[in-house]
């Protein structure tokens, strides 16, 4: 699902706390992206369903055929546009081949042909967990309460030969499982259940009373164990924070961290809390723990969207490139600025988030951008026959010697407009279009651009459970400061600052003794740049 707005204040926040406007400046990666648009025969355009690669053969399952959905009833999740068919493709013999979901009882049937559904492919099981579709047997449109599990193996090889494949899909349900816009993970033995909600009811851009939306703010961990004919499901615990953990439709993407352990890092998703925007900030997740990152914002991609993580070794690099989606801010090409648009359009960006070796996160856009609008629900497949991966998905940058395709990028949305939604949603289109994707060793300088804020402040101690110290360090002396601390449900506790010139090297403190622990924003504003950091008082 795209945007639910939900209720949110204040006149102040509006005024002195919207978000940024910065300069970019060149920078240099080491390494250059080329994407070429390719054909094969019969693949299809689909977006926001299962998307995964097996032996070098695609299986698609579920998702949606048309593209953005609409926003109102009975426009918004029409049956006509769920895929009703399962498909397998194999790029290097150019062919594609396909088999009915119809053959399955409908509660098998029904859940497969959800969409945004979680999904996880442990060796040759595919597990599919949630997702949200329309229910015959509730004359409504559910989150399925479901995990659906086939071996892909024998899948693949009964539509290759056009054979039945009826009784190769098991199904078991759990209440906890009902999930959708979240990801299904597996670390170490355990299968985890990251972030997403529940949404029942027929889906609309305002609130009418006619569906109920629960975030689940939570980690789930799970054990399945897969036996011939059923699962086994066994729920351990659940990890939960109502505000952090209250994000879907979000990229939860493989990391290498710079200690060389594994994990993932949840990028941005919808809706903070009291604030009628994304997240900005991004969460580590090792098993069932998230840790915030309350140094770094990510601006240039804030929906569900294609992702390529890429680790560099030599340099303790890890590198995460999106491409295109939907974000809250753009770059101005006429003036190189970046602006923002709290609407939270499709975009054309394609960014890149690194890490360093010290941990330390930054923001970087590529010098060129998709041909379209495209990208938002699109999946990454790896090219597995020309590179090496780490055991968690990860591409090994520095084993790469020449220019090698190392991935596809296939489906998603397109876009002819970058706001849509309150003209003509059914002017987008499930994405016909497969990418290859080369990335190849360079030394020329100026292949990305890399964003720079004009104003930077630093705020220790973070977390507290007292005095919180601002120091401005780099900004627009010339110009007034507003400084605000925001609630999570939006309410403006403390003005620090309001349109007031500072000195060079000021320093601002909010003295947080007598308030509650939780998390607070910290809500800037610099001339024309505006920004927001996270506060954890414990």
């Amino acid at each position: 699902m795209r945007v639910l707005k939900e209720s949110r204040k204040t006149f102040f926040l509006l005024s002195c706390c919207l978000f940024l406007f910065v300069k970019i400046t060149n920078a240099q990666t080491g390494y250059h992206l080329t994407f070429v648009k390719d054909t094969i025969q019969g693949a299809p355009a689909l977006h926001s369903g299962v998307c995964v690669s097996y032996n070098g053969k695609w299986i698609f399952i579920g998702g949606r055929t048309n593209g953005l959905h609409g926003f109102q009833p009975p426009f918004a999740f029409p049956t006509s546009g769920r895929n009703e068919l399962i498909y397998v493709v194999d790029p290097q013999l150019n062919q594609t081949w396909q088999s009915t979901a119809t053959v399955f009882p409908d509660s098998i049937f029904e859940a497969i042909c959800s969409s945004n559904m979680e999904y996880f492919l442990d060796d040759s099981i595919l597990y599919i967990v949630g997702g949200y579709g329309w229910k015959n047997s509730s004359a409504d449109f559910v989150t399925f309460p479901t995990l659906t599990s086939v071996n892909v193996e024998l899948l693949i090889n009964k539509i290759q030969n056009n054979q039945s494949i009826t009784g190769l899909f098991h199904q078991t349900s759990d209440s906890l499982l009902a999930v959708t816009g979240g990801h299904l993970v597996k670390m170490n033995a355990w299968f985890y259940l990251v972030f997403g909600h529940r949404f029942d009811g027929t889906y609309a851009a305002t609130a009418t009373g006619i569906y109920i939306q629960t975030y689940t703010e939570q980690i789930r961990k799970f054990s399945f164990n897969h036996f011939f004919t059923y699962d086994q499901v066994t729920f351990i615990h659940a990890a939960t924070d109502t505000t952090l953990y209250h994000r879907r439709d979000y990229n939860l993407t493989p990391q290498i961290f710079p200690d060389g352990s594994f994990g993932y890092t949840a990028f941005s998703g919808v809706f903070q809390k009291g604030i009628n925007q994304p997240f900005f900030t991004t969460m580590n997740v090792q098993n069932d723990t998230g840790i915030i990152n309350t140094a770094f914002n990510q601006q240039l991609a804030n929906y569900h969207c294609a992702v390529l993580p890429a680790f560099d070794s030599v340099n303790n690099k890890m590198h995460s490139w999106f491409f295109g989606g939907m974000a809250m801010y753009h770059i101005d090409t006429t003036n190189g600025q970046m602006v923002s648009d709290t609407a939270v359009p499709f975009v054309k960006t394609i960014s890149r988030v690194t890490r360093d070796g010290a941990g330390v996160m930054s923001e970087a856009l590529e010098n060129f951008s998709m041909h379209d609008y495209e990208g938002s629900n699109a999946c990454i497949i790896w090219k597995k026959d020309s590179i090496e991966l780490a055991s968690n998905e990860v591409l090994r940058l520095d084993k790469l010697t020449h220019q090698t395709q190392v991935a596809w990028m296939v489906g998603g949305i397109v876009s002819p407009e970058p706001n849509i939604s309150t003209t003509d949603p059914s002017s987008s289109f499930a994405s016909p279009f497969i990418y290859k994707i080369f990335i190849s060793p360079d030394s020329i300088a100026g292949l990305n651009k890399i964003i720079e804020a004009p104003c930077l402040m630093r705020i220790a101690p973070n977390p507290s459970n007292q005095v919180f110290n601002f120091e401005l360090y780099k900004y627009n002396t010339n110009a007034a400061v507003s400084l605000c601390i925001v609630d999570v449900k939006g309410a403006v506790i403390k003005v620090i600052s309001e349109n007031k010139k500072l000195n060079k090297n000021s320093v601002l403190s909010w003295d947080a003794t007598l308030f509650p622990n939780g998390i607070y924003y910290a809500m800037l504003r610099n001339g024309n740049y505006r920004q927001s950091f996270v506060l954890i008082k414990d």
